[in-house]
């Protein structure tokens, strides 16, 4: 992980294998709130351990309280919301995908960015696929094929735990940035428009995120040219 602490990474590992665990027992039991519960979990115990790094000055900060909601929001979708009209998912979509912006423009605005808060909005990130996808898989609304890009990142992290890079991790790309906000928009889509119009947005922003992870992957083990 590129700039994070020792601490912090250890922690992405055991996340990421936590969270993959816990979608295997929610396609077992065909309910989508054990990721929801670890992931919201484990995200707090995150937050409650870095206390002291959770930004330059070591309050919370409205950044990483925009983030934090988010957190609660998507527990809530993973959790209570599994059910609720298309709609209100679509609206609960766009919203929390709205928040993540804000969070990131209160750090650069407030000057409290830190490598804790860039680790938080990025799990939450992750977090947030994982579970609408699985709410959306679990809806019948679209094919499994979706849950890909919800794995990948806990994947692409126990990969480079288990298998030395050749160069560390950076930040995400503008093209990462770029695949990440067509595929939020896909998932509403998904909702907003049911069908195939829906589902082909999603599979647009799918594919833009699986071809960002393939370039990460590349970067991390592909040898240099000399």
């Amino acid at each position: 992980m590129g700039g994070v602490t020792a601490t912090l990474e250890s922690w992405t590992r055991w996340h990421a294998a936590l969270l993959l665990g816990a979608l295997g027992v929610a396609l077992y039991l065909d309910r989508s709130w054990p990721v929801a519960a670890c992931g919201a979990a484990s995200i707090g115990a995150l937050v409650a351990v870095n206390r002291d790094t959770w930004t330059s000055w070591t309050s919370f900060g409205w950044a990483n309280a925009v983030t934090a909601l988010r957190v609660a929001l998507i527990w809530a979708v993973g959790a209570r919301l599994t059910k609720a009209p298309e709609p209100l998912l679509a609206v609960l979509v766009l919203v929390l995908y709205s928040l993540d912006g804000l969070d990131g423009y209160l750090a650069r605005r407030r000057g409290t960015t830190s490598e804790f808060g860039a680790l938080f909005d990025m799990e939450a990130d992750a977090y947030f696929v994982l579970t609408v996808e699985l709410v959306a898989f679990q809806r019948g609304e679209v094919g499994a094929w979706i849950l890909v890009t919800g794995a990948l990142r806990y994947v692409y992290v126990l990969v480079r735990a288990f298998v030395p890079a050749r160069r560390p991790d950076v930040p995400r790309s503008r093209f990462g940035r770029l695949a990440f906000t067509a595929l939020a928009l896909g998932l509403f889509f998904l909702f907003a428009l049911p069908g195939e119009i829906g589902q082909a947005c999603a599979f647009f922003g799918s594919a833009l995120v699986i071809l960002s992870f393939a370039r990460s992957f590349y970067d991390s083990y592909a040898k240099r040219q000399r």
